[in-house]
């Protein structure tokens, strides 16, 4: 995360957070937590994974982390967690987002 993120700190006073993989229709919300407006949740619905951290709506999977430690690199920190709890939904296409594009990619699991 970058340092001067907002949700750095949440974190790092939470030591949990989610990782929230998005479905290919859902490049709106990936931009959405892409800025740093810290407008991120405003009119969101979302529910709370079983450690509290926020899970999305529609979400194609995730997994919620307790964070073991932390690495300072750059003008990031890198957080390095283990998994809790986790959840794979029903069917549809991983959001890939890769040198600055989004991308498809079709047809996993099949």
């Amino acid at each position: 995360m970058d340092r001067n993120s907002q949700t750095l700190e949440v974190v790092r006073a939470s030591r949990r957070y989610a990782l929230n993989l998005l479905r290919s229709t859902h490049r709106s919300t990936s931009d959405r937590f892409a800025g740093s407006d810290g407008l991120k949740f405003e009119a969101l619905e979302w529910k709370p994974a079983p450690g509290g951290s926020p899970l999305l709506p529609g979400a194609l999977a995730w997994v919620e982390c307790e964070v073991e430690s932390s690495v300072e690199a750059g003008d990031h920190t890198v957080f390095i967690g283990r998994v809790t709890a986790g959840q794979i939904g029903d069917g549809g296409d991983p959001l890939v987002h890769f040198r600055g594009r989004y991308h498809t990619v079709s047809g996993l699991g099949e």
